[in-house]
């Protein structure tokens, strides 16, 4: 019954207002922090981030409303470099061992791969290709430092 509750509310989500979607996107975020668990509620605000971006391609793009998309993204890469910065502190004492210090060289490869398709991606329906460009490099910046 779950299952079901969360795909009625992706289904809901085409007939939202922009205000609507971004109060539903904060009140999902809070509720994501206390049921880290269930996975149902990340891909309504999978929806919920989609359809912002939609909009956005749709209408003008306001500078408020660009401001908006901006932030919507922003805690999805502060997230990742709290990942990375774990993961770095968790095998940086053991770089000595050949295998833990392949899996870091390669972890780096990866990572420099995901700034250079954030940055090359041609821009679409579904991304905000200035604003994945700006937090990869930004998050490339933080990571070699």
């Amino acid at each position: 019954m779950n299952y079901r509750a969360w795909n009625h509310r992706c289904w809901l989500v085409s007939y939202m207002t922009r205000e609507q979607v971004l109060h539903e996107l904060e009140k999902s975020r809070n509720w994501a922090g206390l049921h880290v668990a269930d996975n149902c509620c990340f891909h309504h605000r999978r929806r919920l981030m989609l359809r912002i971006l939609k909009d956005s391609k749709l209408e003008n793009t306001s500078p408020v409303y660009s401001v908006e998309v901006s932030e919507v993204w922003k805690p999805l890469w502060l997230h990742r470099r709290f990942l990375s910065l774990c993961w770095m502190k968790q095998f940086a004492t053991n770089l000595h061992d050949i295998s833990i210090s392949n899996s870091f060289n390669s972890f780096i490869d990866n990572e420099l791969h995901l700034l250079n398709s954030c940055s090359t991606v041609p821009d679409n329906d579904f991304e905000d290709f200035q604003t994945q460009a700006t937090y990869s490099a930004t998050y490339i910046l933080w990571l070699t430092k």
